[in-house]
Parts: C-alpha cells; structure tokens; sequence
C-alpha cells in the first residue's frame, strides 16, 4: 500500500472533531504550508489529495505524523507509524523510518536523530541510545530501563487510558503472567471501547506491584514505544 492510500484509509478513523483538529495543524504549519481555500471544509480523500500536491507524496506520512503529534492525538499517531511499515526494499532513509524518528525523538523531518553511548550498565557492554528533546524533568527517566516502571504508570495513568490502542494483546499476557485472574480477565475484556478497558486496568488494584509494573512497561516499550518516548517528552 503506497503512502498517499495509506493515509487516506487512515484519516478515516478520525472523529469529526479529531480531524478538524488535525486540519487545524496542517494550518499551522510554516511554508511549505497549506491554505484555508484548499483545506477547509474539505474531506479526507481531498485533503490528502492536497498534501500530495504541496509536501510530495514522500514526504506525506511524515507531515501527517507531525500534524497528529501537534494536535495531541497520540493514539493515532501511534497507530499511523506503527501501521505503516517499510517494504523489504525501503531506502535508508525511507520515510516510514522518518516519521518514527520524528514520533520517537521528537524531531522535525529534516532533522537526523544523534545517538550517545550508555555505559551505565553495570559492566555490560555500551548501548546505543537516541538523544532527544526530552523535557528535562523527564530527562532522567530512560525509557529502556524498568528502574521507573512504577512511577512511569503512576504519573501517566490518565493519558495511558486514552491513548493505549487495542489493549486485548496486553489483557492476554496479563492473564498469562498471573496479574489477572481469569475473572478479571474476562470482565474487562467484556468491556466495549478501548479506553474503557485501559480505564478498568489502570484505575483497579492490577497494577499495583512492581512486577506487574514492569510486565506492562515492557510490554509498551516492546509494542507502543513511540507512545512511551511521546509522553516522557511531554
């Protein structure tokens, strides 16, 4: 599937709302930029048909991307990179590994993400890992260390309730790792919508432990890191 089909399948999940909000961005957006004549009141099918024409199709996912982190709609820009994946033969600077760099190092598309060495490890070797615009209260929480597991889902359990998609893959390994009983399991399982069913996890007494702690943080870090990265920068 080509970007320009990509995203036009994708803006269809957006609410009325959420895609005015993303209009709205677009508008934003320094030159090259859109106007109000060719966007507003506009659909979705059109819009990209737009985006095509001033960003270039190359560059498409990646304006996208941009224009759902600025609106706040995490979820979905979660959704939009970890759907769209490189094809066995993408460049090296393939612009579906563009716009990840942008979600999970929050930067702008002409930037290039910088990388220091962690010898932090207790004698193990040196690991790379990206430098980014981390607000710095946050700097010192690494994503890729369960030292803050805890404190991670105690401070962002509000925002994890609506931006965690699909949360029955996580329910499963719950069940399986023994943090949920078959009866909980089932019952928040029964629930209807996502954010219900993150809302029951998180606000009930499940994760309430280190370990469970750490099995749901890993379980974002290996599923959702943009997510992970998106709310410490923020």
């Amino acid at each position: 599937m080509d970007e320009e089909t990509a995203l036009k399948k994708f803006l269809q999940k957006l609410s009325d709302d959420q895609f005015e909000s993303f209009i709205n961005k677009l508008l934003d957006r320094e030159d090259p930029g859109v106007s109000e004549e060719q966007v507003k009141g506009r659909g979705r099918l059109e819009v990209v048909e737009v985006m095509v024409n001033v960003f270039s199709e190359e560059k498409l996912l990646n304006v996208a991307a941009e224009a759902l982190h600025e609106a706040r709609l995490v979820k979905y820009t979660v959704e939009l990179a970890e759907g769209a994946v490189p094809g066995v033969n993408a460049e090296p600077d393939d612009p579906v590994d563009r716009i990840k760099s942008i979600i999970r190092f929050g930067l702008s598309p002409d930037s290039n993400p910088t990388f220091v060495v962690n010898t932090d490890s207790g004698g193990s070797s040196p690991e790379e890992k990206p430098t980014s615009s981390v607000n710095p209260e946050c700097r010192h929480l690494d994503p890729w260390s369960n030292e803050h597991s805890s404190a991670f889902v105690e401070k962002y359990r509000m925002n994890l309730i609506h931006n965690v998609p699909d949360p029955d893959p996580l329910l499963d390994l719950l069940l399986h790792k023994k943090i949920l009983s078959q009866s909980s399991y089932s019952e928040i399982k029964a629930l209807p919508t996502d954010d219900r069913k993150m809302s029951k996890l998180l606000m009930g007494p499940y994760l309430k432990t280190k370990t469970s702690c750490d099995i749901f943080y890993d379980f974002l870090k290996k599923q959702h890191p943009y997510l992970v990265v998106d709310l410490l920068q923020n």
